[in-house]
Protein backbone atom coordinates (compact mmCIF):
# COMPACT_ATOMS: atom_id res chain seq x y z
CA UNK A 1 0.00 0.00 0.00
CA UNK A 2 2.89 2.38 0.67
CA UNK A 3 4.14 1.94 -2.90
CA UNK A 4 0.66 2.74 -4.27
CA UNK A 5 0.48 5.79 -2.01
CA UNK A 6 3.78 7.13 -3.40
CA UNK A 7 2.76 6.75 -7.06
CA UNK A 8 -0.76 8.06 -6.52
CA UNK A 9 0.64 11.09 -4.71
CA UNK A 10 3.15 11.70 -7.50
CA UNK A 11 0.45 11.39 -10.16
CA UNK A 12 -1.75 13.83 -8.25
CA UNK A 13 1.13 16.31 -8.07
CA UNK A 14 1.81 15.91 -11.79
CA UNK A 15 -1.79 16.56 -12.81
CA UNK A 16 -1.89 19.65 -10.57
CA UNK A 17 1.29 20.96 -12.18
CA UNK A 18 -0.18 20.27 -15.62
CA UNK A 19 -3.35 22.16 -14.70
CA UNK A 20 -1.34 25.19 -13.57
CA UNK A 21 0.78 25.17 -16.74
CA UNK A 22 -2.27 24.75 -18.98
CA UNK A 23 -4.26 27.47 -17.22
CA UNK A 24 -1.29 29.83 -17.51
CA UNK A 25 -1.03 29.12 -21.26
CA UNK A 26 -4.76 29.73 -21.75
CA UNK A 27 -4.55 33.08 -19.96
CA UNK A 28 -1.37 34.23 -21.73
CA UNK A 29 -2.77 33.33 -25.16
CA UNK A 30 -6.14 34.90 -24.25
CA UNK A 31 -8.06 31.80 -25.33
CA UNK A 32 -11.71 31.22 -24.45
CA UNK A 33 -11.05 27.56 -23.62
CA UNK A 34 -11.30 26.58 -19.98
CA UNK A 35 -10.56 23.69 -17.66
CA UNK A 36 -13.84 22.36 -16.30
CA UNK A 37 -13.00 19.07 -14.61
CA UNK A 38 -10.14 16.91 -13.40
CA UNK A 39 -10.72 13.20 -12.76
CA UNK A 40 -7.74 11.07 -11.69
CA UNK A 41 -5.22 11.60 -14.51
CA UNK A 42 -7.61 13.26 -16.95
CA UNK A 43 -8.45 16.87 -17.67
CA UNK A 44 -11.73 17.92 -19.27
CA UNK A 45 -11.82 21.23 -21.09
CA UNK A 46 -14.53 23.30 -22.70
CA UNK A 47 -13.03 24.45 -26.01
CA UNK A 48 -14.62 26.49 -28.80
CA UNK A 49 -14.23 24.51 -32.04
CA UNK A 50 -12.03 27.15 -33.67
CA UNK A 51 -9.54 26.87 -30.78
CA UNK A 52 -9.09 23.09 -30.98
CA UNK A 53 -6.04 23.21 -33.31
CA UNK A 54 -4.46 25.84 -31.05
CA UNK A 55 -5.09 24.10 -27.76
CA UNK A 56 -4.00 20.54 -28.58
CA UNK A 57 -0.26 21.42 -28.54
CA UNK A 58 -0.76 23.43 -25.33
CA UNK A 59 -2.37 20.42 -23.63
CA UNK A 60 0.47 18.14 -24.74
CA UNK A 61 3.09 20.60 -23.56
CA UNK A 62 1.38 21.04 -20.19
CA UNK A 63 0.86 17.32 -19.55
CA UNK A 64 4.12 15.83 -20.80
CA UNK A 65 7.02 15.79 -18.36
CA UNK A 66 10.24 15.54 -20.40
CA UNK A 67 12.38 15.78 -17.25
CA UNK A 68 11.15 12.33 -16.16
CA UNK A 69 13.01 9.23 -17.27
CA UNK A 70 9.73 7.50 -18.05
CA UNK A 71 7.35 8.61 -20.77
CA UNK A 72 4.06 10.24 -19.89
CA UNK A 73 1.97 9.65 -23.01
CA UNK A 74 -0.86 12.12 -23.56
CA UNK A 75 -4.04 10.98 -25.29
CA UNK A 76 -6.29 13.81 -26.41
CA UNK A 77 -9.89 13.06 -27.29
CA UNK A 78 -12.40 15.46 -28.77
CA UNK A 79 -16.18 15.35 -28.78
CA UNK A 80 -19.27 17.49 -28.56
CA UNK A 81 -20.30 15.72 -25.34
CA UNK A 82 -18.55 13.65 -22.69
CA UNK A 83 -20.20 10.48 -24.00
CA UNK A 84 -17.38 7.98 -24.48
CA UNK A 85 -18.80 6.67 -27.77
CA UNK A 86 -18.67 10.19 -29.16
CA UNK A 87 -14.98 10.98 -28.67
CA UNK A 88 -12.33 11.09 -31.42
CA UNK A 89 -8.59 11.42 -31.14
CA UNK A 90 -7.18 14.62 -32.63
CA UNK A 91 -6.10 13.10 -35.96
CA UNK A 92 -9.52 11.46 -36.50
CA UNK A 93 -11.26 14.71 -35.59
CA UNK A 94 -9.07 16.64 -38.05
CA UNK A 95 -9.76 14.09 -40.81
CA UNK A 96 -13.55 14.26 -40.22
CA UNK A 97 -13.44 18.06 -40.19
CA UNK A 98 -11.53 18.14 -43.49
CA UNK A 99 -13.97 15.68 -45.09
CA UNK A 100 -16.89 18.00 -44.26
CA UNK A 101 -15.30 20.87 -46.24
Amino acid sequence: EMVDFFWQGTAADMIKQAMIRLHTSLVLKKLKSSLVLQVHDELVLLVPEQEIPLIVPLIREAMEFPQLKVSTPVVIKIGKTLATDDLDDFSSWTKKKNEKK
